[in-house]
């Protein structure tokens, strides 16, 4: 959106805006900044109810697939956004779903778990990543066995982990399990 490019069915109506625009709010540039982010966060809100509201048309939580991926989808549309704490609050929702009907030991937990994970990276929790790697990467060898590609990407993603710390030693060791 570009207020000073915008047209409008009255010429005199487009120039007394323009005129507001540039004497009251600073300027097109910051003008056209607000609007962008008042735009994204009407938009970021209407997918949360959407959100919201395939959870409300489930019974006491049960697991639906489609709402489950639904869920990491968005999840994924806020990461990549930098939307974290909503990205969190998807993935949850699709963990404690599949928890509930598979159990927390499930190969299913692995993926929510790991995109957990992924989140806490991004937001320097270390530590609490690096937990939720740990429990995605016993439920991946007990599933597949420790030379799976599956395990072996969890593990590059926890020695990603421990690099980002500083603690190249124990990155190493974890990049070297990969190689095994």
């Amino acid at each position: 959106t570009d207020v000073e490019s915008a047209e409008a069915s009255v010429p005199s109506d487009r120039d007394n805006i323009l005129n507001i625009v540039n004497t009251e709010t600073g300027g097109y540039d910051k003008f056209n900044i607000k609007i962008n982010q008042l735009i994204r966060t009407w938009v970021l809100q209407l997918i949360k109810d959407a959100a919201r509201s395939r959870l409300d048309d489930l019974v006491d939580g049960e697991y639906d697939k489609g709402c489950a991926v639904f869920h990491v989808r968005v999840g994924a549309l806020f990461r990549n956004l930098d939307e974290y704490e909503n990205a969190m609050e998807m993935y949850r929702v699709e963990l404690k779903m599949k928890e509930k009907e598979f159990g927390s030991d499930h190969i299913g937990m692995a993926y929510p778990l790991g995109n957990i994970a992924i989140v806490l990276r991004d937001q320097g929790k270390y530590k609490e990543a690096l937990e939720n790697y740990t429990k995605t990467l016993v439920i991946k060898e007990k599933e597949y066995g420790r030379d799976h590609v599956q395990v072996a990407t969890t593990l590059l993603n926890m020695g990603g982990v421990y690099q980002r710390q500083g603690e190249y030693d124990k990155a190493i060791d974890t990049y070297n399990r990969v190689l095994v």
